[in-house]
């Protein structure tokens, strides 16, 4: 059976949500029978007008609050906190919920690293890998089983958390040949976005290529924009559905070739003010990018339409939808999705 699961993200940012507005959401989200909740964890977000909140310790009130649903970030990185710190607020969210929490771990984006004098530094996959490493290690210490540890870095040295749990799921949001390889060695899963059905199944096969002996959770971070009313929807994705396709491998396909400065991994690296100056040259190159693409990449139109998108990527191997609901309709959104589309996946 496929699981689906909430994201409160860009489109939580887009829309203004406060605390109120998620910790509905989620609840709503238990209700209507999904899967999972997710919360991003970041510092900064588009527009500079929304309110970013701290993922750790709302997922500690939502943990209290909600009693069937896995819940996690979607996602963190390894720059902000230094493994023991976030081993441990993973391992309390973790101990509030009964064991239900999820870590999503990725790359990191330098809209919350550069204003605020965090860098990524040297090797940032090396310490993503060192990260889940220690988090491992960690989670499964206590006094009599400490933890040492000697990498690029970080050191331990007979080091140990208080508090018993079973371990929660590490995602890994990966995309680049070493991420992928972090995924295959470390992950309990994988959860990418803005990917074709098409380049999903080609990522997965490395991954699984270079597995030994064992399986991960295949998720997906896919946004979504559903209405009775076709056009309305595609209204409603196409600028944002735009912005996850500025990958040179997607647009290749399409003959279009993408300025260097749009690529991800340029943009990845700026701060949330220097990617604002981007907007403009974003805005001008929007046209280029084939709707059809869009389509392969979100789903959006009627709930058929949607069916339609969501069974190419279940086809290509997705067993974990984690949706974000876009548009000023947020909760009608959910409730046709939930009533129209879900039961074709049950």
């Amino acid at each position: 059976m496929v699981k689906f699961g909430v994201q409160h993200g860009a489109n939580s940012a887009l829309l203004g949500h406060k605390i109120e507005d998620i910790l509905k959401s989620i609840q709503i989200t238990e209700k209507l029978g999904y899967d999972s909740a997710f919360l991003m964890d970041h510092l900064n977000m588009f527009p500079r007008r929304s309110e970013v909140y701290d993922a750790w310790t709302l997922l500690g009130a939502i943990a209290c609050k909600i009693r069937s649903v896995q819940i996690g970030s979607c996602v963190s990185d390894p720059h902000r906190y230094h493994p023991a710190v976030l081993a441990q607020k993973v391992a309390t969210v973790s101990r509030l919920s009964g064991g239900r929490a999820i870590l999503s771990l990725g790359f990191g984006e330098g809209m919350n690293l550069n204003t605020f004098g965090i860098p990524f530094g040297e090797k940032p996959v090396t310490k993503l890998r060192e990260c889940i490493q220690i988090i491992r290690k960690l989670w499964d210490s206590n006094p009599k089983n400490r933890v040492n540890f000697e990498g690029y870095h970080y050191r331990l040295t007979e080091a140990f958390l208080q508090i018993e749990i079973k371990n929660p799921c590490i995602w890994v949001a990966a995309s680049s040949p070493q991420t992928l390889q972090v995924t295959a060695d470390l992950g309990d899963g994988w959860i990418p976005t803005g990917y074709t059905p098409k380049l999903y199944q080609k990522h997965f096969k490395i991954i699984r290529g270079k597995m030994k002996n064992r399986r991960i959770e295949r998720a997906y971070e896919i946004f979504i924009a559903i209405s009775k009313e076709r056009d309305k929807a595609e209204n409603i994705m196409k600028p944002f559905g735009a912005t996850l396709c500025l990958k040179k491998e997607l647009l290749e396909e399409y003959d279009v070739k993408l300025p260097e400065e749009l690529q991800f991994q340029k943009r990845i690296k700026l701060s949330l003010y220097e990617m604002s100056k981007e907007i403009e040259k974003l805005t001008g190159f929007v046209p280029k990018i084939p709707m059809e693409l869009i389509q392969q990449v979100t789903a959006y139109g009627t709930p058929e339409d949607c069916i339609e998108s969501l069974d190419r990527f279940v086809k290509a191997g997705v067993e974990h939808f984690v949706i974000e609901f876009m548009g000023p309709d947020y909760f009608n959104a959910m409730e046709l999705f939930t009533k129209e589309v879900l039961p074709n996946f049950r």
